[in-house]
Protein backbone atom coordinates (compact mmCIF):
# COMPACT_ATOMS: atom_id res chain seq x y z
CA UNK A 1 0.00 0.00 0.00
CA UNK A 2 2.85 2.34 0.83
CA UNK A 3 4.65 1.52 -2.45
CA UNK A 4 1.59 2.28 -4.53
CA UNK A 5 1.18 5.67 -2.83
CA UNK A 6 4.87 6.45 -3.51
CA UNK A 7 4.53 5.96 -7.28
CA UNK A 8 1.36 8.06 -7.32
CA UNK A 9 3.12 10.94 -5.54
CA UNK A 10 6.07 10.79 -8.00
CA UNK A 11 3.71 10.94 -11.00
CA UNK A 12 1.89 13.97 -9.57
CA UNK A 13 5.16 15.82 -8.91
CA UNK A 14 6.44 15.14 -12.48
CA UNK A 15 3.16 16.41 -13.98
CA UNK A 16 3.42 19.63 -11.96
CA UNK A 17 7.03 20.19 -13.14
CA UNK A 18 6.13 19.77 -16.81
CA UNK A 19 3.23 22.16 -16.40
CA UNK A 20 5.48 24.78 -14.83
CA UNK A 21 8.18 24.46 -17.55
CA UNK A 22 10.79 23.06 -15.23
CA UNK A 23 11.56 20.26 -17.64
CA UNK A 24 11.21 19.64 -21.42
CA UNK A 25 10.19 16.67 -23.38
CA UNK A 26 13.07 15.14 -25.34
CA UNK A 27 13.45 16.53 -28.89
CA UNK A 28 12.89 14.29 -31.84
CA UNK A 29 16.16 13.51 -33.60
CA UNK A 30 16.00 14.16 -37.40
CA UNK A 31 18.12 11.73 -39.28
CA UNK A 32 19.98 12.98 -42.37
CA UNK A 33 21.35 10.91 -45.22
CA UNK A 34 24.43 11.85 -47.20
CA UNK A 35 24.58 10.32 -50.67
CA UNK A 36 27.78 8.46 -51.43
CA UNK A 37 30.10 10.04 -54.01
CA UNK A 38 29.41 9.03 -57.62
CA UNK A 39 31.45 6.20 -58.97
CA UNK A 40 31.55 7.61 -62.57
CA UNK A 41 32.83 10.97 -63.91
CA UNK A 42 30.12 13.51 -64.76
CA UNK A 43 30.85 15.75 -67.76
CA UNK A 44 29.95 19.37 -66.93
CA UNK A 45 27.69 21.28 -69.28
CA UNK A 46 29.48 23.82 -71.46
CA UNK A 47 29.47 27.33 -70.06
CA UNK A 48 27.88 30.06 -72.12
CA UNK A 49 27.20 33.70 -71.59
CA UNK A 50 23.71 35.11 -71.45
CA UNK A 51 20.46 33.55 -70.39
CA UNK A 52 19.94 29.82 -70.83
CA UNK A 53 16.38 28.63 -70.25
CA UNK A 54 15.82 25.47 -68.28
CA UNK A 55 13.62 24.26 -71.12
CA UNK A 56 16.43 23.93 -73.62
CA UNK A 57 19.01 21.21 -73.93
CA UNK A 58 22.44 21.28 -75.46
CA UNK A 59 22.67 19.43 -78.73
CA UNK A 60 24.97 18.92 -81.69
CA UNK A 61 24.94 21.86 -84.18
CA UNK A 62 23.40 21.29 -87.57
CA UNK A 63 26.21 20.77 -90.10
CA UNK A 64 26.80 23.78 -92.35
CA UNK A 65 25.70 22.88 -95.89
CA UNK A 66 28.36 22.87 -98.59
CA UNK A 67 27.93 25.94 -100.87
CA UNK A 68 26.69 25.17 -104.36
CA UNK A 69 29.29 25.37 -107.11
CA UNK A 70 29.01 28.61 -109.07
CA UNK A 71 30.26 29.25 -112.60
CA UNK A 72 33.57 31.04 -112.97
CA UNK A 73 34.24 33.76 -115.48
CA UNK A 74 37.43 34.61 -117.33
CA UNK A 75 38.29 37.40 -119.70
CA UNK A 76 38.77 36.38 -123.32
CA UNK A 77 42.41 36.19 -124.37
CA UNK A 78 43.93 39.00 -126.38
CA UNK A 79 45.23 36.52 -128.93
CA UNK A 80 42.13 34.60 -129.98
CA UNK A 81 44.01 32.69 -132.66
CA UNK A 82 45.90 30.77 -129.96
CA UNK A 83 42.65 29.33 -128.56
CA UNK A 84 40.86 28.26 -131.76
CA UNK A 85 42.09 26.01 -134.54
CA UNK A 86 41.23 28.31 -137.42
CA UNK A 87 41.03 26.99 -140.97
CA UNK A 88 43.61 28.28 -143.43
CA UNK A 89 41.99 29.46 -146.68
CA UNK A 90 44.90 31.37 -148.21
CA UNK A 91 48.69 31.32 -147.88
CA UNK A 92 51.13 32.72 -150.41
CA UNK A 93 54.52 34.38 -150.61
CA UNK A 94 54.66 37.00 -153.32
CA UNK A 95 57.17 39.63 -154.36
CA UNK A 96 55.23 42.80 -155.09
CA UNK A 97 56.39 45.15 -157.81
CA UNK A 98 53.44 47.53 -157.72
CA UNK A 99 50.87 44.85 -158.58
CA UNK A 100 47.65 43.83 -156.82
CA UNK A 101 46.47 40.37 -155.77
CA UNK A 102 42.70 40.26 -155.17
CA UNK A 103 40.04 37.64 -154.42
CA UNK A 104 36.58 37.30 -152.85
CA UNK A 105 35.37 35.29 -149.88
CA UNK A 106 31.94 34.87 -148.28
CA UNK A 107 32.44 35.16 -144.52
CA UNK A 108 29.44 33.60 -142.81
CA UNK A 109 30.91 32.99 -139.36
CA UNK A 110 33.40 35.69 -138.21
CA UNK A 111 36.13 36.35 -137.50
CA UNK A 112 38.51 36.45 -140.44
CA UNK A 113 42.19 36.89 -139.55
CA UNK A 114 44.74 38.16 -142.07
CA UNK A 115 48.39 38.25 -141.02
CA UNK A 116 51.54 38.98 -142.98
CA UNK A 117 55.34 39.02 -142.78
CA UNK A 118 56.93 41.54 -145.15
CA UNK A 119 60.59 42.14 -145.97
CA UNK A 120 62.31 44.61 -148.22
CA UNK A 121 65.85 45.25 -149.35
CA UNK A 122 68.08 47.91 -147.93
CA UNK A 123 69.49 50.84 -149.82
CA UNK A 124 72.86 52.40 -149.15
CA UNK A 125 73.51 56.05 -148.64
CA UNK A 126 77.10 57.28 -148.77
CA UNK A 127 78.07 60.70 -147.54
CA UNK A 128 81.54 62.15 -148.11
CA UNK A 129 83.29 65.29 -146.97
CA UNK A 130 86.50 66.81 -145.69
CA UNK A 131 87.65 67.13 -142.13
CA UNK A 132 87.65 70.63 -140.73
CA UNK A 133 90.57 69.87 -138.44
CA UNK A 134 94.17 68.82 -138.85
CA UNK A 135 95.29 67.99 -142.36
CA UNK A 136 91.78 68.52 -143.81
CA UNK A 137 91.60 64.88 -145.01
CA UNK A 138 88.53 63.65 -146.85
CA UNK A 139 86.16 60.96 -145.51
CA UNK A 140 83.05 59.02 -146.50
CA UNK A 141 80.27 57.38 -144.40
CA UNK A 142 77.95 54.70 -145.78
CA UNK A 143 74.61 53.89 -144.09
CA UNK A 144 71.99 51.26 -144.96
CA UNK A 145 68.23 51.60 -144.42
CA UNK A 146 65.03 50.00 -145.75
CA UNK A 147 64.07 51.05 -149.24
CA UNK A 148 61.92 54.17 -148.72
CA UNK A 149 59.90 53.31 -151.83
CA UNK A 150 58.75 49.92 -150.44
CA UNK A 151 55.21 49.50 -149.07
CA UNK A 152 52.48 46.91 -148.52
CA UNK A 153 48.72 47.17 -147.85
CA UNK A 154 45.87 44.79 -147.04
CA UNK A 155 42.39 46.16 -147.83
CA UNK A 156 39.03 44.47 -147.19
CA UNK A 157 35.90 45.75 -148.96
CA UNK A 158 32.22 44.87 -148.82
CA UNK A 159 31.89 43.03 -152.12
CA UNK A 160 28.26 44.08 -152.55
CA UNK A 161 28.52 47.80 -151.76
CA UNK A 162 32.19 48.44 -152.48
CA UNK A 163 32.62 50.05 -149.04
CA UNK A 164 36.07 49.83 -147.50
CA UNK A 165 35.67 47.91 -144.24
CA UNK A 166 39.23 47.86 -142.95
CA UNK A 167 42.77 48.54 -144.13
CA UNK A 168 46.22 47.95 -142.67
CA UNK A 169 49.78 47.74 -143.86
CA UNK A 170 53.14 49.46 -144.14
CA UNK A 171 53.38 52.97 -145.53
CA UNK A 172 57.15 52.93 -145.26
CA UNK A 173 59.35 50.24 -143.75
CA UNK A 174 60.92 51.26 -140.45
CA UNK A 175 63.11 48.15 -140.55
CA UNK A 176 63.90 45.46 -143.11
CA UNK A 177 61.31 42.98 -141.77
CA UNK A 178 57.89 43.80 -140.31
CA UNK A 179 54.73 41.91 -139.30
CA UNK A 180 51.07 42.89 -139.11
CA UNK A 181 47.55 41.57 -138.62
CA UNK A 182 43.98 42.51 -139.54
CA UNK A 183 40.74 41.05 -138.14
CA UNK A 184 37.21 41.20 -139.55
CA UNK A 185 34.40 40.62 -137.03
CA UNK A 186 31.32 41.15 -139.25
CA UNK A 187 29.90 38.63 -141.74
CA UNK A 188 29.36 39.29 -145.41
CA UNK A 189 30.82 38.89 -148.87
CA UNK A 190 34.40 40.16 -148.67
CA UNK A 191 36.60 41.50 -151.46
CA UNK A 192 40.26 41.34 -150.39
CA UNK A 193 43.15 43.18 -152.06
CA UNK A 194 46.87 42.76 -151.39
CA UNK A 195 48.93 45.59 -152.84
CA UNK A 196 52.63 46.38 -152.52
CA UNK A 197 55.91 47.38 -154.11
CA UNK A 198 59.53 46.34 -153.59
CA UNK A 199 58.42 43.97 -150.84
CA UNK A 200 58.54 40.21 -150.45
CA UNK A 201 55.44 39.28 -148.43
CA UNK A 202 54.02 36.07 -146.97
CA UNK A 203 50.29 36.47 -146.38
CA UNK A 204 47.91 34.08 -144.57
CA UNK A 205 44.13 34.26 -144.22
CA UNK A 206 42.28 32.14 -141.66
CA UNK A 207 38.60 31.81 -140.77
CA UNK A 208 36.45 29.99 -138.23
CA UNK A 209 36.11 26.27 -139.13
CA UNK A 210 32.32 26.57 -139.50
CA UNK A 211 32.86 28.56 -142.69
CA UNK A 212 34.31 25.57 -144.51
CA UNK A 213 31.70 24.03 -146.82
CA UNK A 214 29.12 26.59 -145.67
CA UNK A 215 26.53 27.73 -148.20
CA UNK A 216 27.48 31.01 -149.86
CA UNK A 217 25.01 33.86 -150.12
CA UNK A 218 24.73 36.31 -152.99
CA UNK A 219 24.47 40.09 -152.63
Amino acid sequence: MVGRNFYFIVLVVFSVMVTCGCTELPEEIEETFTAPPPTSTVTPSPTTSGYISEYVNYSTPVPTPTPEARPTYTNPPDDMSSQVNYSLIYEDKHYFKGDVVSFDYNLIYPPMIIDYEATTKSVSDTKSGSSQFGDKSSYSVTTASPNPAAFYYVSVYDDCSGELLKKTGIDQFAKLSQKGELKIFSPGRMHIELYGALADVKTRIRVAPDNINATSASC
